[in-house]
């Protein structure tokens, strides 16, 4: 018997969601050694700024679980943000590789997260 057209191959959609994240994790240590290098100073200790724990972001990254933070580094990294004025700037390419590397992490974790509301009390 046929499915239906509307309805979706979740066990087949898990996997390939799974998949991809195996995929992405190779590629982690390039621009972790970025943030490690560049934004430890000022973003991790007793005094962290903006509120935002790079040592402990970089030291179990995951983009899902710390999706707000992870969302706030790429937006001041992209709009030129981070590093500040005084600060040495980025490398040519380093702000973009940063950027490459949360971006897509960003859109699996919205992706597998659809349609969840989260947690709801009745």
């Amino acid at each position: 018997m046929a499915k239906p057209r509307n309805q979706h191959n979740f066990p087949g959609f898990a996997t390939a969601i799974v998949a991809a994240l195996a995929c992405v994790g190779h590629a982690d240590e390039g621009p972790l050694e970025i943030v490690r290098a560049r934004c430890l100073d000022c973003h991790s200790g007793d005094e962290i700024q903006g509120g935002i724990d790079l040592a402990a972001l970089t030291a179990a990254p995951d983009v899902a679980k710390d999706f707000k933070a992870w969302r706030k580094v790429r937006e001041v990294v992209e709009a030129g943000r981070m590093p500040p004025r005084e600060a040495e700037p980025l490398a040519p390419g380093e702000r973009e590789l940063l950027c490459g590397w949360i971006a897509p992490r960003m859109r699996l974790a919205i992706e597998a997260h659809a349609g969840d509301p989260g947690l709801v009390t009745l």
